[in-house]
Formats: structure tokens, sequence, C-alpha cells
């Protein structure tokens, strides 16, 4: 039975040493990653540098949301230019659930190409979705690391009562009056 005992938490700790190693890494990468994303100093910054050199050049609108495919993972969003009274529709990608048939939303378009479309409100929730998923990801990394500990702490116990009960078992025949056990 010791044989046993000794065996599995050898099983035990190969794998809890495995599982603790990769969610460890896992776990930094992710969490890394989700702030990095997530804050607005390290990587906001530059994009909103972008979109604000977008804006310099470019009107502001309301349109609306006329059709959202959650096949494609599109929304479609329509407006009308105010510099050439043209309706206009483009079709991006967007987190969807977030907005309904025929809901407002502020656009913003390119003076020289009205197709040319930016929308603030869909990359803000695009960035702390990304960001948030990333953080959800590095979470259940932590936790595959938590279970890898658990194996690992149990193996150790298995081992040491294998080892135990193989010395119980070893004891020379005849001198059972000396040893305690």
């Amino acid at each position: 039975m010791s044989n046993g005992k000794t065996i599995g938490g050898i099983i035990m700790i190969v794998l809890g040493s495995i599982l603790t190693m990769l969610g460890l890494l896992f776990a930094a990468f992710f969490f890394f990653s989700g702030y990095v994303v997530s804050d607005e100093e390290l990587i906001g910054e530059e994009i909103q540098e972008k979109m604000d050199l977008f804006k310099r050049n470019a009107l502001e609108t309301t349109g609306e949301i006329t059709e959202i495919d959650y096949d494609e993972g599109t929304t479609t969003i329509g407006f009308r230019s105010d510099i050439d009274n043209v309706y206009y529709e483009k079709k991006i990608y967007t987190v969807l659930g977030k907005y309904s048939l025929g809901d407002p939303i502020e656009v913003y378009y390119n003076i020289d190409d009205p197709s040319d479309i930016m929308i603030q409100e869909i990359y803000d929730l695009a960035v702390d979705t990304v960001g948030r998923s990333f953080f959800v990801i590095g979470t259940v990394a932590a936790c595959v690391g938590l279970v890898g500990v658990i194996l690992l702490i149990v193996g150790i116990v298995l081992v040491i009562k294998g080892k135990k009960n193989n010395q119980r078992n070893d004891i020379p025949a005849g001198n059972y009056q000396n040893n305690q056990f």
C-alpha cells in the first residue's frame, strides 16, 4: 500500500509542479498584458493622439445603428454628412450586445472622405473589454497555479507517508522488544 502512496505522491508532485509553473507563467503574462492594454498612459496616449489627429480633420454628427450582424460580429452605422448631405452607412466590428437597432451614436467622419469614420465610444469599449478579458484569463491561470500548489503539497505528504510506512515495514524480524512504534 505504501508503494502506491509513494508513486501517487510522485505523480502529484510532477503534475503539481507543472501546473504551478504554467499557471504562474500564464497568470503573470495575462495580468501584465491586461494592465498594458487597459492603461491609458502606456498605450492609450498614442492611440488617443491618433484619434485627436483624425478629429482635427473631421466633423462630428449623430448616427444610428442600422444593422447588427451577430454572425459576423459587425454593426452598421448610418449617418448623414453635413458636407455633401449624403447618407452613409459603414459596417464596423463592435462589441455585440452593447447596442440595439436605432440607437444613436456619436460619429466622427473625415471631411475629405466622409466614408472614413471613427467612433470614440466603440474604441473605448473595445479596449476596456480586451483589458478585462486579459485579467479574467490571468485569474483563471492563477487558479490553475493554485491547483498545482495543492497537488504539489498533497504529493509531498503522500511521499513522506509512503516512506514512513516503508521504514516501519523494514524492521528486522526478532527485534520487536527493543523497537518502539
